[in-house]
């Protein structure tokens, strides 16, 4: 009886419709699916619903240039940031925002130990690709803080593929100017909507 009545169902029209006409990922529950009939002007190609991406980068760094400790010679850092980064339409879009939180582990001179503690500091990002044929550039800008001396001030930072530029203006040891490489680890988060 069950199965009598259950081929009398698939059967009905009005309780139950197939129709290839709408692709998965591009329905509208609000309009009822025609019937197919193999009419190509009721064919819907199927649209890609897009994806999104996470994206957590973990950079070692190490820079040289004028720092917190004025010599002849230049001043060392070497840290560890983490950047995390939204992109709505997938990995290698033109543009998306991040953010970036990083410590500098020790910041030294020459004739100096490596006593002194870097840097903490946090930034908002612009990720970009100046053409889509070039490499990507980030640029971020944020508060620094120097824990031992109790200094704040803000930085700014450029970007580069195993490149890193960083200006620093601290409220009493005034500019610092770094530039170096940082080694990007990343790891990706994507789904599709």
């Amino acid at each position: 009886m069950r199965r009598l009545l259950v081929l009398a169902l698939a059967g009905c029209e009005a309780y139950a419709s197939r129709s290839l006409h709408k692709a998965p990922g591009v329905v509208d529950l609000g309009t009822p699916l025609p019937h197919e009939n193999g009419d190509p002007q009721r064919f819907e190609p199927a649209g890609d619903p897009g994806r999104e991406t996470l994206s957590i980068w973990t950079n070692p760094y190490f820079l040289w240039g004028r720092g917190r400790y004025r010599a002849n010679d230049a001043s060392r850092e070497a840290g560890l940031e983490i950047h995390v980064e939204h992109a709505a339409e997938g990995l290698l879009t033109r543009t998306a925002l991040g953010v970036t939180a990083g410590f500098g582990f020790a910041q030294w001179g020459p004739g100096r130990v490596t006593d002194a503690v870097g840097a903490f500091y946090a930034e908002v990002d612009v990720h970009t690709l100046l053409d889509k044929d070039t490499w990507p550039v980030d640029v971020g800008l944020g508060p620094v803080l120097y824990t031992q001396q109790s200094e704040a001030g803000a930085q700014l930072s450029l970007r580069l593929p195993l490149g890193l530029l960083r200006v620093r203006y601290m409220a009493r040891s005034g500019i610092e100017v770094m530039a170096g490489f940082e080694v990007p680890v990343p790891f990706f988060f994507s789904r599709s909507r």
